[in-house]
């Protein structure tokens, strides 16, 4: 577990990342939103959870992919965006704007070739189907296609505290990691773009990071966006953000027990690396 100096620092970093991705957003005018528990963090701390390492911001599909565009022509180049489209070997159905030259390596990345920079997530949020039966169909059935796609990109799970050898979820994935040999990673990762935004331009009221349904915000509770203080300066937040937090933690305003308090559980934080490769 990294010490709270080194998660002040990690802190210090993604604030300075989140700067960049702001001035895009302020420019273009495109909406973006703190989610989970960035969120809590704006209401309950006015800034980040003491023990929180990272940045998590949901963008309407329409904005993140205008987002991706103007990134990729004016992100300043001590940053880099990665997602699967810049880099294949890339295991997340969002986006990560990282910063060169430094690392933040989870467990369960650590073997994995790719760039691994000090990082803020960025979502896309689609529609909702309105239709209970078909809301839950459509989101266990984009949640299985995520779930091969990660299956297919990692044989390790996505926690540090589920690295015992013996682990029932991490023998099963690197099964289905052999099963999926013959199948293109892009072909999955295709899939499963088109299957989370098939409700696109259809009536809705609620939207969500499609494959992690906990997100899911109720477009009256969402919109118009507000703006809450986070540390030095300011952080758009569901208009309604009682209602959110109160859907995805439940009493949210009250402290987890010590033990509960952590973040990521990195494996290895940089701060002036030689490089973008563990």
């Amino acid at each position: 577990m990294i010490n709270e100096t080194t998660t002040l620092r990690v802190q210090e970093v993604e604030h300075e990342i989140m700067q960049q991705i702001a001035a895009i957003c302020r420019r273009h005018k495109l909406t973006f939103f703190a989610i989970g528990g960035t969120a809590l963090g704006a209401v309950r701390h006015q800034g980040f959870i003491p023990w929180d390492d990272d940045i998590d911001i949901g963008m309407p599909r329409k904005d993140y992919e205008a987002f991706l565009r103007y990134a990729a022509q004016e992100l300043p180049q001590a940053y880099y965006i990665q997602h699967f489209d810049t880099e294949e070997g890339s295991p997340f159905y969002f986006t990560k704007i990282r910063k060169h030259n430094t690392l933040f390596v989870e467990y369960y990345l650590k073997d994995l070739p790719i760039r691994q920079g000090i990082f803020v997530d960025i979502f896309p949020f689609d529609n909702v189907p309105s239709v209970a039966w078909k809301r839950k169909v459509h989101f266990r059935y984009c949640r299985t296609l995520y779930q091969l796609f990660l299956c297919k990109s990692l044989t390790t799970v996505c926690s540090s505290r589920f690295e015992r050898a013996d682990n029932f979820k991490g023998r099963l994935r690197k099964v289905i990691h052999v099963l999926l040999t013959p199948i293109p990673k892009k072909w999955l990762f295709r899939r499963l773009d088109r299957s989370v935004q098939m409700y696109n331009g259809k009536d809705a009221a609620e939207v969500s990071h499609i494959v992690r349904r906990r997100l899911r915000v109720k477009l009256e509770d969402l919109y118009p966006v507000c703006e809450l203080p986070f540390g030095d300066y300011k952080m758009p937040v569901p208009k309604n953000y009682d209602a959110y937090l109160r859907a995805q933690f439940g009493e949210y305003d009250v402290l987890p027990p010590e033990d509960k308090r952590y973040g990521h559980l990195p494996y290895l934080v940089e701060f002036e690396s030689q490089g973008d490769y563990v």
